[in-house]
C-alpha cells in the first residue's frame, strides 16, 4: 500500500531487516545506522533523515548517522540538553510534526554545515529504551511542505521503540571500544 508517496515495502520484508539489526547483531555500528535509516526512508519518502545520540555524560545530543553522508559533521555537530526542536523532543518525550516552514519555528537550532536545515517538514521523533530514558532522536526533514500522515508518525514510533534498546546497546558498545583503544593507547 502506497500512503503519501511512501514506498511500498512488505512487512515480512522490514521484520527481516529489524531480526537482523536487533536480534542477529551482524551490523557494524555503521551498517546498523544506515539499516534502520533505510527502514525508516522506506515508511517515510524524506530527503534527509539525521540521527543524534544523547550523550549522558556531556548532556549533548551528538549527529551520528545521516541518510547524505556528512564525513565532516557526523561526531561534530552537537546539541546541548533542551536545545532545538531535537532537544525539546527528548525533554518532553513528544514527537513533533511540522508541515511547512519549520526553520520559522522558534525552536529551531540551524547549522549552517547542514543543507537540510533550510528544508520545509521536519519530523522529530524522540528513541527511548525500556527505561524510559531518551536515547537518541531521530529527525526527517523535506525540501518541500509535506504533511506527514499519523499513521506514518505512528509507525516511526512504533519501529522507534522496537529498535531503541538495540540502539543503546551498539551505541554502548562503540563507547567501550572507544575507551578500550584509549586504554590500549596509554
Amino acid at each position: 500500500m502506497e500512503k503519501n508517496g511512501a514506498i511500498n515495502h512488505s512487512l515480512s520484508q522490514v521484520i527481516q531487516i529489524l531480526y537482523e539489526i536487533v536480534v542477529l547483531k551482524k551490523y557494524t555500528f555503521n551498517s546498523f545506522l544506515q539499516r534502520f535509516i533505510k527502514i525508516i526512508l522506506e515508511i517515510i519518502p524524506a530527503d534527509s533523515c539525521l540521527i543524534y545520540f544523547y550523550d549522558l555524560d556531556s548532556k549533548n545530543f551528538i549527529l551520528i548517522g545521516s541518510k547524505v553522508p556528512h564525513p565532516l559533521e557526523i561526531g561534530n555537530i552537537v546539541m546541548k540538553e533542551g536545545e532545538g526542536i531535537t532537544g525539546w523532543v527528548a525533554k518532553n518525550k513528544q514527537t513533533v510534526a511540522i508541515e511547512k516552514k519549520s526553520y520559522e519555528d522558534p525552536r529551531f537550532k540551524p547549522f549552517k554545515e547542514l543543507p537540510e536545515d533550510t528544508y520545509e517538514s521536519f519530523l522529530s521523533v524522540p528513541i527511548i529504551d525500556n527505561n524510559a530514558n531518551v536515547v537518541g532522536v531521530i529527525n526527517l526533514q523535506n525540501r518541500t511542505a509535506y504533511k506527514f500522515s499519523g499513521e506514518q508518525i505512528e509507525t516511526v514510533e512504533s519501529l522507534v521503540k522496537i529498535i531503541a534498546s538495540a540502539f543503546a546497546n551498539v551505541v554502548l558498545e562503540k563507547r567501550i571500544n572507544h575507551l578500550e583503544n584509549k586504554l590500549e593507547e596509554r
